[in-house]
């Protein structure tokens, strides 16, 4: 049956990660300890048949049901344009800005590209979003949760903290491999428990000495920012923090050894001045219009007038 005219709306919690963050068993535990009905949409793709679709999902249940909708690598441009349309049904928008550390997301990511370099553009896509919703929060201009998804993984007392502020019931972490994300991002979690957390934790240092991973981490338009998360500079409304001293010491030495990649850089570097591009990749649905369209971005970064990324002063 339909609610009532009169039913306030239906709820949006809007979960920004990255692809291979560990995002889907996070909404796992989320449905886990709702209280309500709970309905789950994917990657979403910010396009007009999407935001079209908001108002009707809004109706078509009251609250406490939510709608989580989950955005990977997705630009600040692109999931402003859904918060905006959200808020205009006048439901109720809560966000979360769920991060993995940016050397296990890069080496996540890196794991499931069998042609790195033709898949260049697609990394750095997610690795540009990560910078920049980080800048976001550190600004101060993130409407939101902050989550760590190394804290919530590993630390029993962070999860129940973190269910209390969003209302939820602290349910046990998840014991299957999602269908969503294709299992990867937490699959030692599923066959081995809370105690095989700990090696979903150390997937970096698989890649520590990769040439490709470390010119990417240690890129100035990402290190200082990755090495703020490491290092504990990011945190979140109860101050917490990411803090690993491991991985910021990694990060610290490998950017004062870093040399210049004559290809990857100036593939960055292009992107740099052009990120506008990642909004019109992100709104489209996979296919051939895609496909080109990313490898356009790829030779449009090759060909553009090199154009270097300032040092970071903190390196």
């Amino acid at each position: 049956m339909p609610p009532s005219a009169s039913a306030p709306p239906a709820g949006f919690l809007n979960v920004v990660s990255t692809k291979r963050s560990g995002h889907h068993a996070f909404i796992d535990w989320i449905r886990d300890g709702s209280a309500g009905p709970v309905r789950f949409i994917n990657n979403a793709v910010i396009d007009p048949a999407l935001l079209g679709s908001l108002p009707g999902l809004a109706r078509s249940a009251a609250a406490p049901a939510a709608i989580v909708m989950n955005y990977e690598g997705v630009s600040i441009p692109g999931v402003s344009k859904a918060m905006a349309a959200q808020a205009a049904t006048g439901a109720a928008v809560r966000n979360i800005l769920f991060v993995r550390d940016p050397l296990n997301a890069c080496a996540s990511l890196l794991q499931r590209k069998a042609l790195r370099h033709a898949e260049l553009v697609m990394v750095l896509r997610q690795l540009f979003a990560l910078r920049n919703w980080l800048k976001l929060h550190q600004g101060g201009q993130f409407v939101g949760e902050l989550v760590f998804y190394n804290r919530w993984l590993a630390d029993e007392h962070y999860r129940e903290s973190l269910a209390e502020r969003l209302s939820i019931s602290p349910a046990r972490l998840p014991d299957a491999i999602t269908s969503f994300g294709g299992g990867s991002s937490f699959q030692d979690l599923s066959k081995g428990g809370e105690g095989a957390a700990p090696h979903l934790l150390r997937r970096w240092k698989r890649f520590a000495d990769d040439r490709l991973f470390r010119t990417l981490v240690t890129h100035p338009h990402f290190c200082g920012v990755f090495l703020d998360e490491v290092s504990g500079a990011v945190r979140d409304a109860m101050g917490e923090s990411d803090e690993d001293t491991e991985r910021a010491a990694y990060l610290e030495a490998a950017s004062r050894q870093r040399r210049r990649h004559p290809i990857v850089d100036r593939v960055i570097e292009g992107l740099i001045a052009n990120e506008a591009v990642f909004e019109r990749i992100e709104a489209l649905p996979a296919g051939l219009e895609k496909r080109l369209t990313i490898a356009k971005a790829h030779i449009g970064a090759l060909l553009s007038r090199p154009r270097r990324a300032p040092a970071d002063p903190r390196m």
